[in-house]
């Protein structure tokens, strides 16, 4: 078993360890919270950015990774003063911590079956109806197919027949417009609002033809499978950052528990005293 030495230097690696978690968890909150990226997402699949779900899910994040840093500070002069008083709080801070971060598990385990459940439909059916110059679903989609390089819900057939091909298509230059010019593959200097296709006819004339596989000018990617895989890549990020916080904080607590142990028991004297 490790003594009070060993326990009191494994309390502060781990505590330096836990402050870098902290931090990651901090910064997703935020993340999640700030980044204008998140807000077009989730419109596109048709969930509101500021359903409390969501709000909450951030704030936990927030809260946890802003309550790491107090407590790893707290660990770090327990272990370092050897003070039981300071190890007894960082363990009931750090018990109190991980049931947060449990709620805050259970939470993106709700949100992402709801993304999941609701994705395919909610897309198609955005962008047959709901896509025209003029809404905040015309302006999220242009953004997600530009940033990736997909076109439509299941793919760029989608737009066939939509209220956006009835109504707003155009005739550019002799050549129909099939489907959105964020659909096309992009020059480097193209964005979401001001789309620059590489070849213009060539994209809408593959779009046209309707069975386009891979090709060098029109994105034939459904942006379902690229947005899921985009949820599934950020999941699985968390997911192991949530584990590793788990592990140091179950560490750090069976190290404090030691420690605190070996200083009742008069087992272990700390140098300076």
């Amino acid at each position: 078993m490790c003594d009070g030495g060993c326990a009191k230097k494994c309390l502060i690696f781990l505590n330096v360890l836990f402050f870098l978690g902290g931090a990651g968890l901090l910064g997703f909150g935020l993340w999640m919270k700030l980044c204008p990226m998140i807000t077009q997402y989730l419109l596109v699949v048709n969930i509101d950015a500021s359903d409390p779900l969501i709000e909450y899910a951030a704030l936990v994040f927030i809260v946890v990774g802003a309550a790491a840093f107090v407590i790893s500070l707290i660990g770090c002069c327990g272990a370092v003063r050897a003070n039981q008083g300071l190890l007894f709080v960082y363990i009931l801070l750090l018990l109190v911590l991980i049931l947060g971060e449990v709620i805050g598990a259970v939470l993106a385990l709700v949100y992402r079956g709801k993304v999941q459940s609701a994705l395919l439909d909610s897309m198609t059916e955005q962008v047959q109806e709901d896509y025209y110059d003029g809404t905040a679903q015309y302006d999220a989609w242009n953004f997600i197919q530009t940033e990736l390089k997909c076109c439509g819900g299941s793919n760029y057939t989608d737009y066939q027949n939509s209220v956006w091909a009835v109504n707003s298509s155009r005739v550019i230059n002799g050549t129909k417009e099939v489907v959105p010019m964020t659909c096309c593959v992009q020059l480097e200097e193209g964005t979401s609002s001001d789309p620059k296709p590489v070849d213009f006819k060539q994209c809408q004339e593959a779009a046209a033809a309707g069975t386009a596989g891979e090709s060098d000018f029109l994105f034939t990617e459904g942006c379902h499978d690229a947005l899921q895989a985009w949820f599934e890549q950020h999941s699985l990020i968390m997911m192991i950052i949530g584990f590793g916080i788990g592990a140091v904080q179950l560490f750090g607590i069976l190290c404090a528990c030691s420690l605190r142990r070996a200083l009742r028991d008069g087992k272990y004297v700390p140098s300076s005293q």
